[in-house]
């Protein structure tokens, strides 16, 4: 079975990217994820490059709760954070209504249902 380096150094080659390039735009040091060196990666360290390579957690350690969530809101604007802080809580009905309310003001039609 791969260690986490081992994954992370096939998705970057598959996706062409050179491991030292991924290690210094996330300001890793030169050689962080060398198999040599290491086989397993922080726990933080993980969103982080998965982030980067536009993967979920999972792929890089199969251990990971993550399931690309994490990813995905890192992914997200302040503001559309901001609205799903807002929604948390809210019944189905709230949201739907809030949901129609931002098509009102996006100047979408709603949905007639």
């Amino acid at each position: 079975m791969p260690t986490m380096v081992e994954r992370v150094r096939a998705i970057c080659k598959a996706k062409g990217i050179p491991v030292s390039q991924l290690e210094k735009d996330l300001g890793y040091a030169n050689g962080y994820l060398n198999p040599k060196k290491a086989e397993t990666i922080r726990k933080d360290r993980i969103a982080e490059i998965a982030q980067y390579l536009g993967v979920s957690a999972t792929e890089i350690d199969e251990n990971s709760t993550d399931n690309g969530t994490i990813t995905l809101l890192q992914s997200l604007s302040d503001e559309v954070r901001g609205l799903l802080e807002v929604a948390n809580g809210m019944t189905k009905e709230q949201v739907k209504a809030m949901t129609e309310f931002a098509k009102t003001m996006k100047g979408e039609n709603s949905d007639a249902d």
